[in-house]
């Protein structure tokens, strides 16, 4: 697992969006998908994306587990960017129970973004929610780059 992780973490899944194969289960940087899998990271599961590429993904997950986060961060020594193209690139939405480092989000361009575009929005729904953000960055963006609906935390 990434040097981040405590040992107690669950699993993680592997993404590597140039060299990956969805055949493969990503449970290990040997055997990486290319592309997000269709389930959600289950409460304490990591979604590691190799450092150096361009995830080029859409995503949306409810839930969260503020005990068990969901980890979302890179594999290998640097950083990786997330694009959500024109759309966007991630949306968390839940009790909490995220945490994302090493992640430059980003839209495809600002004149190419639609006018309502978020690249990044994270909306917390209860009290005693947790949210971690190291190192993360978010660039472009129609509407805005960066939306946390803070109702409960």
């Amino acid at each position: 697992p990434a040097p981040w992780l405590p040992k107690w973490m669950g699993d993680a899944v592997y993404i590597d969006p140039n060299n990956g194969d969805d055949a493969n289960d990503g449970r290990s940087a040997a055997t990486p998908r290319r592309t997000l899998p269709a389930a959600h990271p289950p409460p304490g599961e990591a979604l590691l994306i190799k450092a150096g590429t361009t995830l080029r993904a859409n995503a949306r997950y409810f839930g969260g587990d503020p005990a068990l986060p969901v980890r979302f961060g890179v594999y290998g020594p640097g950083r990786a960017t997330w694009s959500g193209g024109l759309q966007t690139a991630l949306s968390l939405t839940g009790p909490g129970g995220w945490e994302l480092e090493n992640i430059d989000f980003a839209c495809a361009g600002a004149e190419l973004c639609g006018p309502d575009v978020i690249v990044l929005h994270i909306a917390t729904t209860a009290p005693g929610g947790h949210l971690v953000l190291r190192n993360v960055s978010v660039s472009g963006g129609g509407l805005m780059g960066f939306d946390w609906q803070n109702d409960g935390m």
